[in-house]
Parts: structure tokens; C-alpha cells; sequence
């Protein structure tokens, strides 16, 4: 190339007509490679600083803002092609950095490639640069090099090993004489040293000028973008020229099947998407490369990336794709081959989304593989039309292909088979060693290897082995500490990036060999290091990974450690409302502290650092559990809080101390013993006036508070829940809510409502409002139960059955899908007297017993049973059954009395004048003490009672 077509674009005239749609330089790009016009952001950059750019560009640009590309220049009148000649550049040379940390391969490699120059080679540390001047087209096409160079290649990968692994890059260089392109190699070196440790092993890799000139006689697979330079693979198994050294093994039934179906696609014009998946080593990605040979070898554009190397090579797509849109190329076929399609970003998925739009007709398939535990993610962002699993080769079929097509003696066939378990990888590493000893040679090879590192990186290498996953650079770098680097134990060959920021061994089999060389003794701690590690950044940490680590705890014994993991389970699993996950880990806790030891833990792990502690933390997550799940009143509660005060006591733990004395009071208060309820909710505010943590004083006053609503004392409950609420602190509010499962405000804002609504106060619906909108805001489940609630009770008591029946529909609702007892049986209960009101329906009275019975009786149904008798009471006596009514209320009189439950007792006591005629329990009504002013507005409004007085 002596010249090169250059046009210098007018950057302010490019720069408006960018500003004038809205384009940054990069939207810019992006909005042509939408239009299939092929322009990158460093072109763009190049444009608007006034450098010439290529009449290709020129021409995209203006088609792109759809004008005249003399519009565009910076001399209209110099809108025909010039030529602006290089600075006699007339040479093309291939500069070859080579990097092994095996003299071996080094040696093999320079001789070969020395072949190809008379030029000397430059040493670098343990690299070496090669010239390589490209001959004119008269001497030799210039393919042939490349075609020597990748023979080259393919020889030393026979050579090299998983321990003993090569990189080979390759650029460009224009100079003028063989002089002047040894002076640039310096400048070349430490620019290739920066990519030897970001390109895979064994590889042959090439910069964007080497893959143009080459493009149309290999197939190249980008790996990444540095500093603006794009990398690609040259890939020896879609080499358009040779087929793989190994055939498919056992594979041809799936193969036929396979391309039957995208055959079919490519001939219906059908943009069809096809899944291969299956476990991690199944043959996956060497099942696509056959597919892609077959179809190139049968005229189809083949386009294949893996997702595991890098991007998508969009513009190569782009420029394929262009021949789709025009209705005559009938005949062109394009399949897109992308591996581990898991890994795909949301742009990637996007675009193969839109290249499938059933809009536009035209030949064109794609292929994707992924682990069939990601197949059902894959599947709801691609729509797969076609689900295809690869399983397990029969072990006898390929122990005779391998006699068969490899000419291999049974008994090592039979080995090979052994040591490979039959997995495709697995054989596929194993037949390319050259070697009868191939599991004996591997593991001399790692023990060699492993002798050679220090001991924090034997640890690494150890802990990668048993925790069989990635492990990020930074993960890595704590356990090698100061004075390794992560470059030097990839550089032994068992350790590789699994991509630019995490690290893993090579392969299963090596994985499997250092295995079985760690020692038992050295297991248990390698699990306890690995556990640490996982559990390391306690505030971003996930229940995947509280489970890992649980089970490494398990494997070093360390069994107060396997509590702490489960307590964190219990946690995360009642956060997200997983019940039986979260009594699962409780109960596996709680079991492993008994075999556990008094010994103390890592202090980082909890609050007080010894079983004793984990045991209460254990056992108030099961309480909270119990109360979610059953409602305050359950009778295992009083056990467990009982339990957990006594061991309070011992540890003398206050924040634990305070969580057990409020669980007693929701206890005895749930089941009706306000005595009891008074003294721990009065024991719990005595305990938070001596701290300063506001959350514990605002439990303990709505406790107070609650307390005092059933009691009749309504202006206390008024001023208390006031008070607590004024404790409320925002910032605290998703802690507690995973903690205590409800929104802290709600049962004050509940009091309030009831004690207003009692006091008669007018202002008693505004915060009503007020708690249906904190309701509406949150999305826990018992908050908003708690508000719905309290809708339905206020509208009972305010004589509105619609309104009431509405919003015990929506409680019941609620409660039926997350098994809320007491408040499925509350909303029923209101339900069945709305309709009576409404319809005069005599068999709501029969549902009104059964959601007692049914469902409130063991759940804090004592509290409840007043006001039970208040709403049947009244619906027996409008029906006259005055016996059934006085037995009822009589019982539930004598409970209040023994209780002091005196919210409901005025109301008993009237409904008790009614049903005997006797108008001095009336008196006793209206003179009662605790009579609230809205209670004597109902018995003097109730008709029953109206009769009675006339």
C-alpha cells in the first residue's frame, strides 16, 4: 500500500450536525452502527479534530445525516478523492512477541519463527520480539506467512501443556527499511508485556490491522479492546482450511439433529434461536465449532464468539447482515454462533433481540450455548426456539470410537475414559497429550510445579482446588499477601484468569490431582479460610454465600461457626418471608451449638462472641418466626422468651434482654392477660429509660400503650403511642422491618386511631389516612395487615358495614396468601357481621363462629374474645336468640373482669340488659368507668336498647 484515500472533514460543521440531533460522539457511533453504517467513536474523535479521515468514512458520515458528502468538507470544492501519500511506509511488518516461561517451548519457537526472517530477535525478560517483513505480492502471497505462522503455532500447542502454556501476538509495523523497524521493536515491548497477562494461553492473538489484511483467509474471535487497540484470536478449530486434530466423539446422533433443525431455519427464511446446554465440561463449545465448520463448509456466513473471551464482533455482524436487506441475495446465509451466551450483557441481548424482529425476512440462524442451571435465565431474556441437551457420552460407545478413529489400544482407551470420566473435556485435554502415562505425567508435573511456590501461594492453589470456583484478583491477593503477586502464580501454568478480574485453576483435572495431594490435616483449615473469605464483607454478603461458607464451617468443624452462618440464613430467609428455609436454619443451628464447645469465635462474627450468644440471637429469630407465622399469642413464644431472659441475665446483654421482656408482653397480651402484659411492658420501659436506644423505647411505650387501649385507659394509649412514635427513626426502618417483620409505626398509629375513635375525638379518620398511607408505602406484608385492620375495626364501630366489609376483604386477602391465622379469622369475623347488616343474612352468623374457632382461638383469640362476644352477641340477639346471646356474654364478662380487659365491658353489659330485660346492667353500663364517649353513643343509639328504655 503506497497511498491511502484521506479526506479532512469540517469538525465544526460534523460537530452542529451531531449537537443538532441530541448525539454525544459516542451516541453518535452508536446510532450508526444501528443503521448498519460502520463508523467508530475513535473515527469521530479523528473527524472533529481536523485529521484526515478515509473517503469511506466521509461518505458514511454524510449518508448518515443524509446529505451531500461535499457538505461535509472542510473545501466543498475539493469534494473528490485525493490521495495523500504515507511517509513511505512501503514495508508491512509482522512484529511476533512470543512469551513461555518454558525454555523448551522458547527454543521450539524461535527456531521456527527465525525461519521466517533474517532479522535478529530481541530478548525480553522471558519474551522475545521477531520481526517479520511481509514479502511483495510478486515473491509470495502474504496469506502464506500467516499459513506458516499458524503451523508454527499448531506445533507448539502439541508441545505445550496445561503447566507449560504460550502466547504468541502478533501487530503490525509500516516502515521504511528493516533498520528503522528494529528501532521501533523497544517501543513494541513493554506494550506487549501489558498483554501477556490479559490474552488467554496457547493462543495465537492479533491486532486490528494484522485481522483486516488477513480477514478474508482466517477466522479471528475479538477478545477485548486496550487503549483503543481491538485484540483477536486467531481460532485454530473454525480455521476456515483444517479441520480439528480431534474428531467429535459420540456426538454425530446430536450433530445431525442440530443442523437438520438451523438447516431448516436457513431455508425458511426463519430467524430462528437455538439453545445447546448443558453441565460445565460437557463438550458445549466444542459441539459449536463442528456446527460452525459444517455450515461454512455448505457456503453459510458463519459469525462465532464466545462470551468467556469478550464481546461480540458487532461490526463483523453489521457488515454480514447488510446483504440480508436486500431482497435479491436469496441465496446468502449467515449463522451466529455465540458461546456461554449467559455472560451476554443487556446491549448484547438487546441487539440479537432485534436482529430476530419477524419484520424483516432473510436467511439467517443464530446458535447459543449455555450451563443448563442458567437455561431458564437465558430463555426469559431470548425467547429460545429451540432447547437442546448435551448429556454424558456412553462410556462403551466412546471406548470403541476411540479404538476405532484414534487407533488406540483398548487398555488405554479404557484409561483415557477412566481418568476422563467420560466428559468431553476432559478427553479432549487427555488425547492431546502425547504420553502413555498421562495421569502419572500430570501429577509429577503439578508436584514439581506446587514445590516451587511459596506457601501462602500453595494455599491459593489449595483453596481454589477445594472451593472449586473463581476467586476475585483482590480475594486472591489477601491470601497471597504482601510480597506475592497474582502474575507470578499464573505464571506456574495451574492457575488462569477466568476472566480480567477473578482467578481459577486451569482445569477439572488438575483440580482433581491437587486434590488429592492436599492433606487430610491441611483440609479443615483450607475450609476455614475459605469460609472467612466468603464471609469477609459481612454488609454485602448473600444467602448463596452464607451457604458456602456454612458448608466449608461444617467440613473444618468448627460448629459454633456453622451456627453463626445459620443464624445469618435465618435472618436473610424470614426477611424475604421464606418460612420454612428460615426454621430449617434455626433448627440446624441450634443443633450444631450442642455439639459445639464453649470456646469463643472470631469477635468479628457477632455481638458477644460465644455460642451462648448465638443461641439467644437463634432463638428470637424462631420466636419472630412463630409470630409471623402464627400470630403474638402462639403458645411455644412464653417458653422461648422465658429462655432467652434467663440466659439475658447471664450474659447481661441489654438490646437481647429488651427484645425478650417485649416478647412477653406481646405474648400475655395476645392471649388476654393484661396483668401480665402490664408488668413486662412496664419491666421493659424501666430497662430503656437506663439506655439510650430509641427503637427499644418506642417498643417499649407502644407496649405500654397497647396495653392500656385494651384496658380502657384510652387517653394514656393516646399519650404513650404519641410518645413512642416521636422515638421513630427513619434511617432504621429496613433493618427493623427484617428483624421484627413489621413497620415499628403501625401499632402506635393503631392505638391512636382506636383510642381517638373511642375518645370520639374527630380527628380519629385522619389517622386512619394517615396509617393506610404508610400501609401503601411499605411492602411488608404484616404492616399492611395490621393497617387493614384497623380500617375494618373503625368502620365496625363507626355503624358503616360497607366500608367495614371492604376493608376486611382486603385483610382477609392478605392473611389467607401469607397464612396470617389471627387475622384471617378477624377479617372474617367482621366480614360475616357486615353482610348480616347489609342483607340480614342469619348464617353470617355461623361464619362468625367458625373464624373464631377456626382461626383465632390459638392465636391471640383470649385478647380478641370481648370483642367476639360483642359482634355475636349482637347478631343472636337481632334474632332473638337471647339464651345463646347471655351465655356468650356472661363468659366473656367474667374474662374481662379476671383479665382487666376492660375495653369491651360497657358494651357486654348493655347487650347483657337486652337479653334480660333488666335495665340495671344498662346503668352499670353508662356509670362504668371505663365507658369511652363512644360507647355510650352506641348503647344509647342501639334499638335493642331504645326498647328497653321505653
Amino acid at each position: 500500500m503506497n497511498g491511502a484515500t484521506r479526506l479532512v472533514i469540517n469538525s465544526s460543521r460534523l460537530k452542529q450536525l451531531r449537537s443538532n440531533m441530541g448525539l454525544s460522539q459516542e451516541g453518535l457511533a452508536d446510532a450508526c452502527e444501528q443503521r448498519l453504517i460502520r463508523v467508530s467513536i475513535a473515527t469521530i474523535k479523528r473527524a472533529e479534530t481536523d485529521r484526515p479521515v478515509s473517503n469511506r468514512t466521509a461518505h458514511n458520515l454524510a449518508n448518515f445525516f443524509n446529505i451531500d458528502v461535499a457538505d461535509l468538507l472542510t473545501n466543498k470544492a475539493s469534494a473528490t478523492v485525493e490521495k495523500t501519500p504515507r511517509k513511505q511506509k512501503s514495508k508491512l511488518y509482522l512484529l511476533i512477541a512470543i512469551h513461555t516461561s518454558s525454555d523448551e517451548l522458547m527454543a521450539q519457537l524461535s527456531k521456527d519463527i527465525s525461519r521466517l526472517t533474517t532479522l535478529p530477535a530481541i530478548g525480553h525478560h522471558s519474551a522475545k520480539l521477531q520481526l517479520v517483513p511481509l514479502p511483495s505480492a510478486d515473491a509470495m502471497p502474504k496469506e502464506q506467512v500467516l499459513n506458516q505462522l499458524v503451523y508454527i503455532w499448531n506445533n507448539a500447542r502439541k508441545a505445550a501443556s496445561i503447566i507449560k502454556p504460550f502466547s504468541l501476538c502478533v501487530s503490525a509495523l509500516y516502515c521504511e527499511t528493516d533498520q528503522h523497524a528494529l528501532s521501533q521493536v523497544t517501543e513494541k515491548a513493554a506494550y506487549h508485556l501489558t498483554l501477556f497477562n490479559r490474552i488467554p494461553n496457547n493462543r495465537l492473538i492479533v491486532t486490528e490491522e494484522v485481522k483486516v489484511a488477513f480477514q478474508q483467509h482466517f477466522y479471528f474471535n475479538h477478545i477485548e479492546t486496550i487503549s483503543q487497540c481491538a485484540l483477536w484470536s486467531l481460532d485454530h478449530e473454525l480455521n476456515l482450511y483444517q479441520g480439528s486434530r480431534i474428531g467429535l466423539l459420540g456426538r454425530s446422533g446430536e450433530l445431525n439433529q442440530l443442523t437438520s433443525i438451523i438447516a431448516g431455519s436457513l431455508s425458511h427464511n426463519k430467524r430462528t434461536l437455538a439453545c445447546v446446554h448443558g453441565i460445565k465440561g460437557i463438550g458445549k463449545t466444542r459441539f459449536l465449532e463442528e456446527i460452525g465448520r459444517h455450515f461454512h463448509s455448505n457456503d453459510v456466513h458463519v459469525v462465532y464468539a464466545d462470551l468467556a473471551r469478550g464481546e461480540l464482533d458487532w461490526w463483523s455482524i453489521t457488515e454480514l447482515l447488510l446483504p440480508l436487506s436486500d431482497q435479491k441475495a436469496k441465496a446468502f446465509k449467515v449463522l451466529i454462533i455465540i458461546d456461554n451466551i449467559d455472560l451476554a450483557s443487556d446491549r448484547v441481548i438487546d441487539r440479537i433481540n432485534k436482529i430476530r424482529s419477524p419484520d424483516a425476512q432473510c436467511n439467517l440462524s443464530i446458535l447459543v450455548s449455555t450451563n443448563t442451571a442458567t437455561l431458564t435465565k437465558v430463555n426469559d431474556r431470548l425467547q429460545i426456539d429451540h432447547q437442546f441437551e448435551l448429556t454424558q457420552l456412553d462410556q462403551q460407545e466412546c471406548c470403541k470410537q476411540l479404538q476405532d478413529r484414534l487407533n488406540l489400544e483398548r487398555a488405554q482407551a479404557e484409561q483415557i475414559i477412566v481418568s476422563s470420566s467420560c466428559i468431553p473435556t476432559f478427553l479432549r485435554i487427555l488425547l492431546l497429550r502425547e504420553t502413555d502415562n498421562i495421569e502419572d505425567a500430570l501429577r509429577m508435573e503439578i508436584q514439581s510445579r506446587m514445590e516451587l511456590l511459596s506457601s501462602a501461594q500453595k494455599q491459593l492453589i489449595h483453596i481454589l482446588a477445594i472451593y472449586d470456583n473463581e476467586l476475585t484478583i483482590s480475594q486472591a491477593n489477601g491470601i497471597l499477601g504482601a510480597g506475592n503477586c497474582i502474575n507470578q502464580i499464573i505464571e506456574c501454568g495451574l492457575v488462569t484468569y477466568s476472566d480480567f478480574h477473578k482467578v481459577t485453576l486451569i482445569n477439572r483435572i488438575t483440580r482433581a490431582i491437587i486434590l488429592d495431594l492436599i492433606e487430610p490435616e491441611q483440609r479443615q483449615h483450607i475450609h476455614q479460610r475459605i469460609a472467612e473469605i466468603l464471609t469477609s464483607n459481612e454488609d454485602n454478603i448473600t444467602l448463596a454465600l452464607l451457604e458456602s461458607a456454612n458448608q466449608h464451617y461444617k467440613s473444618a468443624m468448627l460448629f459454633a461457626n456453622v451456627a453463626w452462618c445459620c443464624r445469618k440464613i435465618a435472618y436473610l430467609n424470614l426477611e424475604s418471608a421464606e418460612y420454612i428455609a428460615a426454621e430449617h436454619a434455626i433448627t440446624e443451628g441450634l443443633r450444631y451449638l450442642n455439639k459445639a464447645d464453649a470456646s469463643p469465635i472470631q469477635a468479628r462474627t457477632c455481638e458477644q462472641p460465644i455460642s451462648e450468644s448465638i443461641e439467644i440471637d437463634l432463638l428470637l429469630l424462631q420466636a419472630n418466626l412463630y409470630k409471623q407465622q402464627h400470630g403474638w399469642g402462639h403458645y411455644k413464644l412464653e417458653e422461648i422468651y422465658l429462655s432467652t431472659l434467663d440466659k439475658c441475665e447471664l450474659l447481661s446483654t441489654t438490646t437481647r434482654k429488651m427484645e425478650s421482656l417485649f416478647g412477653l408482653w406481646s405474648f400475655y397480651f395476645s392471649n388476654g392477660n393484661l396483668k401480665m402484659a402490664q408488668y413486662y411492658a412496664v419491666k421493659s420501659d424501666e430497662l430503656t429509660k437506663m439506655g439510650k436506644n430509641n427503637y427499644y423505647k418506642m417498643l417499649s411505650l407502644t407496649a405500654l400503650s397497647n396495653t392500656s387501649l385494651w384496658r380502657g385507659e384510652h387517653q394514656n394509649a393516646v399519650d404513650n403511642a404519641k410518645r413512642a412514635l416521636s422515638y421513630f427513626n427513619p434511617f432504621e426502618l429496613d433493618e427493623i422491618l427484617s428483624v421484627e417483620g413489621q413497620d415499628p409505626r403501625v401499632l402506635p398509629y393503631y392505638i391512636i386511631v382506636m383510642a381517638k375513635l373511642m375518645l370520639d375525638e374527630s380527628d380519629s379518620a385522619d389517622a386512619l389516612a394517615e396509617l393506610l398511607d404508610i400501609a401503601a408505602q411499605t411492602s411488608n406484608l404484616f404492616s399492611q395487615a395490621i393497617a387493614y385492620q384497623t380500617a375494618a375495626l373503625f368502620h365496625l364501630h363507626m355503624r358503616a358495614p360497607s366500608q367495614a366489609k371492604y376493608h376486611a376483604q382486603r385483610l382477609f386477602s392478605l392473611s389467607s396468601e401469607n397464612t396470617f391465622a389471627y387475622y384471617q379469622g378477624l377479617a372474617t369475623m367482621i366480614q360475616g357481621w357486615a353482610e348480616y347488616q347489609i342483607s340480614g343474612d342469619s348464617n353470617q352468623i355461623g361464619q362468625v363462629v367458625a373464624a373464631y374457632e377456626n382461626w383465632m382461638t390459638n392465636a391471640g383469640g383470649t385478647l380478641c374474645f370481648s370483642l367476639y362476644a360483642v359482634i355475636l352477641g349482637e347478631l343472636l340477639i337481632a334474632e332473638r336468640q337471647y339464651d345463646t346471646a347471655l351465655e356468650l356474654i356472661d363468659d366473656a364478662a367474667l374474662a374481662s373482669l379476671q383479665n382487666q380487659s376492660n375495653c369491651y365491658i360497657s358494651e357486654l353489659l348493655a347487650l347483657k340488659s337486652i337479653c334480660t330485660n333488666d335495665r340495671r346492667y344498662l346503668d352499670d353500663a353508662l356509670s362504668h368507668p371505663y365507658c369511652s364517649p363512644r360507647q355510650r353513643r352506641l348503647i344509647e343509639t342501639h334499638h335493642g336498647i331504645e326498647a328497653l328504655v321505653d
